[in-house]
This record gives C-alpha cells, sequence and structure tokens, in this order.
C-alpha cells in the first residue's frame, strides 16, 4: 500500500498509544521506507511521526544534521519540568500543507526513549534538534502546531 501524508485533522489530534517494541520497530522501517521512496520530501522535512502516516505506535524520524541523516525515537517523552526558559520560533508541517505559524517551545529539553525492550535512554539535544521533536511528540500527543499558535 502507497502511503502519504494524512491531513485530516480529526485523526491527528487522536493521541497515539504505545505499542509492543518489536512492532515499533516495524513501524519505524515503514517510516523509513516512506523518506527513501519520497526522497524530494525526505530533503525538505525535518521530521515525522508514526501518525502522519497513519501507522500506529509512538515513533518519530528527525534530522540528524544537515545531510540526508535522520535518527529515530521509540515512545518518546519529553521533561521540561527544570526548564522554563522558552523561544518563539516559525513552524511549517507536513500535515498542514502551505502553513507557516508562530509557536513557542521550550530551549531546552531532556528525551527519554526506548533502546531496546528493556532500555530508556535519556539525550539532551541541541537546540534546533529539540525543536523538531518537540513538534514531532506533539503530533503523538494529537497536538497541532495549530493548536499552539501564538496570538
Amino acid at each position: 500500500m502507497r502511503r502519504k501524508i494524512i491531513t485530516d485533522v480529526e485523526y491527528l489530534h487522536r493521541k497515539q498509544e504505545a505499542i509492543e517494541y518489536h512492532k515499533s520497530l516495524e513501524t519505524l522501517k515503514t517510516m523509513k521506507m516512506f523518506m527513501l521512496i519520497n526522497k524530494n520530501l525526505a530533503d525538505k522535512t525535518l521530521g515525522l511521526a508514526s501518525n502522519q502516516l497513519g501507522l500506529e505506535g509512538r515513533v518519530i524520524l528527525y534530522r540528524a544534521d544537515t545531510k540526508h541523516n535522520f535518527k529515530h525515537l521509540i515512545n518518546p517523552t519529553l521533561e521540561t519540568y527544570k526548564n522554563t526558559d522558552t523561544i518563539q520560533t516559525i513552524e511549517q508541517c507536513l500535515s498542514v500543507p502551505n502553513v507557516s505559524i508562530l509557536v513557542k517551545r521550550y530551549k531546552s529539553i531532556v528525551v527519554q526513549s526506548y533502546t531496546t525492550p528493556l532500555n530508556w535512554e535519556y539525550s539532551h539535544p541541541t537546540l534546533s534538534e529539540g525543536l523538531v521533536i518537540q513538534h514531532e511528540v506533539d503530533h503523538l500527543d494529537g497536538i497541532l502546531m495549530i493548536d499552539k499558535e501564538v496570538k
């Protein structure tokens, strides 16, 4: 089945539930294949959440650098409670095409995600990676950038 980016706001507002680790790896594989098949899209995007392709689970891909390298997170959670410093940034989204919106994000986050079925890993992404991760985790939580627009 050929996948496409989902733009149905009602669907995208549903919070995604974690699934078993090995099923998450299948979701990840499908997401990576989508990016390989859609190279033009992959060249322009900074991140992708599993629900943007209609896939189960809580998996994200995000740009690791300016090249074509993507990192992934399985069942990511964000910790921001120790940090109140925020930044306003212009965001765009594959699921909300042709729209740019000003949103507020945390400058610094701690990300927790699975690296194996039983092992959690904590990471401290750079500011640019952290902004993308926050956007993609919002997708998994059923939050779109249009819900966070700074007025």
